[in-house]
């Protein structure tokens, strides 16, 4: 029976006129069962899944859910679905991916989701593939499994995951890998030795030995597996965690896989006894580059028959006898041990190295040299008495090279092109830049030399703008037009290669503005609008055009007025994303609203971020890499000096071991700049209190993907795809000048992810 409160919630619901908001707040005060059931088999009830989540009869959900064609309202017939026989049939009876993802998520039977992880379900559907991608209506398996183990509660049933997952489980289709499902069933075991030792030592799928031979700390349970497991990463992470170097001696001189091994010794009794050992050469060599004692390194390198250990030797910078240095560059036989002497950082006197480059006779030597002489003088003399053109390049292309006479004759009559086109970049004789520009073979060349900025005759300009045969030297030569109306007869009559070009030097807003408004090519159209500065028309142009164009637009508009309507009210996730991030925008109220209802992730987390930031909260930055050793290391101090008080800054590992100090020549670097890492010790990722951070920076993609399985929830980023920065190359036992390039580099990514981060403004 209905109550006269309930028959008036009826008509109001199925009232067409009334707004959606109105009638869902309506939804959520009925409390007659019998009323919800009516309203949900009803065609004319609207949003009928808010309506299914409020039903408590399992029956007539189960009904819904078999008979009902929208997803969206099976999905919410689910929610109160709690009966596992049921779920589990459809779940076997279905190939929609959807539909499987969204059962598996509701049963909380173990039995049934460890049968789901471990079961070869996909082989029905695996051959069904086009160009290796699977067709969409079919199961993701990955995916499924995923979900399957995250509803797990018991440990011993992470356990028969961990002991029994194998490669034949590995999915037909796609979506990931199974390594990430057994190290996950790994992780969410407790502490117990004896089950990580069983796991270590019988689990048939190696990424599960290997996650749990990282948490066992029995050292002569850590040998055995070094010494005996098939897989070279386990055997590695073994190593990895062994803090006594006599057992990792033992591993060196019976593994065939010793590089982490040597990695964890610094006791320099036994590095020599591994380079004077029967060792292979490249261990030796690994060895080589740790040993600290001058007369060792003179020993191995006077001694050794092998070229790669005597070059470790004598380029390492603890060899500090720079007589020693200078004899082996001018005299050894071999020019790549005479090239390993002059990289040395201690052979540092600019007249000696002058010396060794002059009496090169293979360009190797020459190079090495002339890479370390800053001496505008020295450069000066021995660039006429040099042969080797990548040394002559090296030197007119430093930047305090600044000889007039030397460039323009260079530039003139050098056979290189890569010589001719470092002096066409430093000359400033403008007749010079023209000959070249007119005449020279090279288009790369002439390219140089019209975008020197002391080429800027506008004649001379128009003129190769037309008649070049090479397009780059077209291109190059209307970036600097400035006759806005030969600019556009280019880019109204000219062929399609040089018209963007034209485009960019065009200042006329009423021109760009028909372009953007006419123009087919999307490409051009937003070369347009970064000209533009009229911000009325580029608020109408982001709600006229969609994709890339309207993204660059929001991108840098600074109306903030606008970018809170848009980051609140648009219904383009990109517009949204666009929005919350453009530097401008500092509205709380926006961002609030938008953490609390954007249905993007990454939107979210950004105006969480940003929130904290306008609270006067300190951001929680971590930097992660393998180790803890190094990268991150010199990350977290680097990022702390920059920030100031504006972020708290953390590092950790993911295969850290806790406690471990900082590679000595990480920790000299970072001193000779100011910076103190000498405290720091390393910190499994899991050991720290990651879950708090606003953002993580992993260094690479393996790395970022490890942490999203254990903190989906987090903001991780690979760093240089966030900064749009080359990867940062890992200087792991070079010597100090790597070291120091390192910093360098690590210097400038920091720099450029302290914008996006709004952090130093």
């Amino acid at each position: 029976m209905y109550s006269l409160k309930d028959k008036l919630q009826e008509i109001q619901v199925l009232d067409e006129n009334l707004e959606i908001h109105v009638k869902l707040a309506i939804i959520y005060q009925i409390e007659n069962q019998d009323l919800l059931i009516n309203l949900a088999y009803d065609e004319r009830t609207p949003i009928k899944s808010f309506v299914l989540m409020k039903i408590e009869d399992e029956e007539i959900l189960k009904d819904i859910y078999l008979n009902e064609e929208s997803d969206y309202v099976k999905q919410a017939a689910l929610t109160n679905i709690h009966d596992n026989e049921f779920l589990y049939e459809q779940f076997k009876n279905t190939d929609n991916h959807k539909d499987k993802t969204s059962l598996i998520m509701q049963i909380d039977d173990e039995d049934i989701l460890v049968d789901t992880v471990l079961n070869d379900w996909t082989e029905g559907y695996r051959h069904i593939q086009i160009r290796s991608r699977p067709v969409r209506r079919y199961p993701n398996a990955y995916f499924i499994k995923m979900s399957a183990i995250r509803n797990i509660k018991l440990e011993s049933s992470f356990i028969k995951i961990a002991k029994e997952i194998d490669t034949k489980h590995r999915f037909g289709l796609d979506g990931g890998d199974i390594s990430e499902i057994s190290a996950y069933a790994v992780n969410h075991i407790g502490d117990n030795q004896e089950v990580l030792k069983d796991i270590a030592l019988n689990a048939k799928f190696y990424t599960s030995r290997l996650e749990a031979t990282k948490r066992i700390t029995d050292e002569n349970v850590l040998f055995d597996i070094a010494m005996n497991d098939m897989s070279v990463s386990v055997t590695q992470m073994a190593m990895l965690c062994i803090d006594d170097e006599e057992l990792l001696r033992e591993t060196i001189f019976q593994c065939p896989h010793t590089s982490h091994a040597i990695k964890r010794i610094e006791n320099q009794s036994i590095l020599l006894d591994i380079i004077k050992g029967d060792c292979p050469d490249f261990y030796r060599s690994d060895a080589c580059r740790k040993i600290s004692d001058e007369k060792d390194l003179k020993d191995i390198f006077l001694n050794d028959s092998n070229i790669d250990v005597r070059r470790q030797a004598i380029s390492n910078y603890h060899l500090r006898d720079k007589a020693f240095l200078a004899d082996v560059a001018f005299n050894d036989p071999d020019p790549y041990i005479q090239q390993s002497a002059v990289s040395n950082y201690n052979l540092s006197d600019e007249t000696i190295l002058k010396e060794i480059a002059l009496n090169d006779s293979e360009g190797i030597v020459c190079r090495a040299a002339v890479e370390k002489i800053e001496n505008i003088n020295i450069l000066e003399d021995i660039i006429y008495r040099i042969d080797d053109a990548y040394a002559c390049w090296k030197i007119l292309g430093k930047e305090n090279f600044t000889n007039q006479r030397i460039l323009e004759e260079f530039g003139l009559s050098s056979q290189e092109k890569d010589v001719r086109e470092v002096c066409a970049r430093k000359i400033t004789n403008k007749e010079i830049l023209e000959e070249i520009a007119l005449n020279d073979e090279s288009e790369y060349v002439r390219s140089e030399a019209i975008e020197n900025p002391n080429f800027t005759d506008q004649d001379l300009l128009k003129s190769l703008a037309l008649n070049d045969e090479s397009e780059s030297v077209r291109r190059q030569s209307l970036r600097k037009i400035t006759d806005n109306d030969f600019l556009c007869e280019i880019f109204y009559n000219g062929d399609k290669s040089v018209r963007s070009s034209a485009c960019r030097g065009i200042i006329d807003e009423n021109v760009l503005k028909y372009i953007v408004e006419n123009e087919r090519d999307e490409y051009i159209q937003r070369i347009a609008c970064w000209r533009i500065e009229d911000v009325e028309f580029l608020k109408w142009a982001v709600g006229y055009y969609g994709d890339y164009l309207a993204m660059d637009i929001c991108s840098r508009i600074d109306d903030e007025e606008f970018l809170a309507e848009t980051l609140m009210k648009s219904n383009d996730g990109n517009l949204r994303y666009r929005a919350c991030t453009n530097p401008n925008l500092n509205d709380e109220n926006a961002f609030s609203y938008a953490l609390q209802n954007d249905s993007n992730e990454a939107i979210r987390k950004i105006s969480s971020r940003n929130l904290k930031r306008l609270s006067g909260v300190k951001l929680k930055i971590m930097f992660v890499d393998n180790t803890n050793m190094l990268l991150s290391a010199m990350a977290e101090g680097i990022f702390e000096k920059m920030c100031g008080n504006e972020a708290k800054v953390y590092s950790s590992g993911i295969v850290a071991k806790n406690g471990d100090k900082p590679s000595k020549v990480a920790v000299d670097v970072c001193k000779s700049h100011s910076i103190d890492i000498s405290n720091h010790e390393a910190t499994y990722f899991k050991d720290t209190n990651i879950e708090d951070m606003d953002c993580v920076f992993t260094f690479n993609e393996t790395q970022r993907e490890k942490i999203r399985i254990y903190y989906p929830e987090l903001e991780i980023h690979k760093i240089s795809n966030f900064c749009r920065h080359p990867n940062i190359s890992c200087p792991q036992g070079d010597d100090f000048k790597a070291y120091d390039d390192c910093f360098d580099e690590l210097c400038n990514i920091l720099k450029k992810a302290m914008e996006p981060l709004r952090l130093g403004s």
